[in-house]
Parts: C-alpha cells; sequence; structure tokens
C-alpha cells in the first residue's frame, strides 16, 4: 500500500491506530509509522505513550543544525502545501527554503530507483542553487535507503 493522497491517508489512520494499540497491550517499546505525512500520529499520541519518530523525526536533520535552511522534497505538486503547513506547525518555516515536488509517486519511486535517484539529484541540486538549500530532507518513506548515497553523491 502506498500512501498518495489524503484520502489514501485517511484509510491508513484505522490500522495504524489498531496497530499502537496492540503495541500498548503488548509491551513495544517503540512505535514507527513509517510515512512521511504520519497519519494518525496525533491520535496515536492520544492513546500510547510509547514513543515513535512521528513529528520529532520529521525535520531532525535540520534541528540537528547540519545547515540553516532546508528543503522538503515530496512527491507530487498536491502534496506541497501540506508540507508548508507541517513546517509551520513545527515552528521551522523561518529557516524552510522550499518545498519541491519530484513528480513522481511513491509507487514509481519503489518501481524505478534509477529514475528516482536521477530525480532526486536533479531536484536537490535546484532547491540548493535556485532556493539558498543547505539540507535537504526526503520527505518520503518510500525513499528510504537513500538516503546515504544521495548524500555522497551531493555532498
Amino acid at each position: 500500500m502506498a500512501i498518495e493522497s489524503n484520502y489514501d491517508q485517511a484509510f491508513a489512520i484505522p490500522p495504524t491506530l489498531m496497530l499502537v494499540e496492540k503495541a500498548n497491550r503488548e509491551g513495544y517499546d517503540a512505535v514507527i509509522i513509517a510515512a512521511f505525512c504520519d497519519p494518525g500520529l496525533d491520535a496515536a499520541k492520544e492513546i500510547s505513550n510509547i514513543p515513535g519518530p512521528g513529528d520529532s523525526g520529521s525535520y531532525a536533520p535540520h534541528r540537528s543544525h547540519v545547515g540553516a535552511r532546508f528543503t522538503v522534497l515530496t512527491m507530487t505538486e498536491e502534496h506541497v502545501p501540506k508540507k508548508y503547513r507541517e513546517a509551520r506547525h513545527y515552528m521551522m518555516d523561518q529557516s524552510l527554503a522550499s518545498v519541491r515536488p519530484l513528480g513522481l509517486t511513491v509507487t514509481e519511486t519503489n518501481a524505478d530507483p534509477v529514475r528516482t535517484k536521477k530525480q532526486v539529484m536533479k531536484v536537490a541540486r535546484q532547491a540548493a542553487e535556485e532556493d539558498g538549500a543547505e539540507v535537504i530532507i526526503l520527505g518520503c518513506a518510500g525513499m528510504v535507503g537513500y538516503a546515504r548515497r544521495w548524500q555522497k553523491n551531493f555532498g
């Protein structure tokens, strides 16, 4: 399953909360919601004290003071306004250089890693050169596992 829209996100929340409840019952040490949009995060916080990455992890690379300005790479143009709202929510909007879409769906990133890598490199360079971004945040769990390779190529 891929979360490609707010509609998809709405359907992801009930099973996510059921799994959080199960984690509570079974004594789990942590809960990871593996989606940058954190479906059901606020509701999960209401029913559990188990730590997870959630809002504390989404903008962690910037909080580590690796750079003064950051860009979030998101999947499609439709996701851009939401990423700006999230930056305001986390009080990071003053440091946000830009939000840039890759023009790929989650499914496409998984299906064609070579194309995805090229597109991420292209858009990240644009963010650095045109927006002054010093930190690039990969705003989708579909890009997990690529960060080190891109960092090595991009610097």
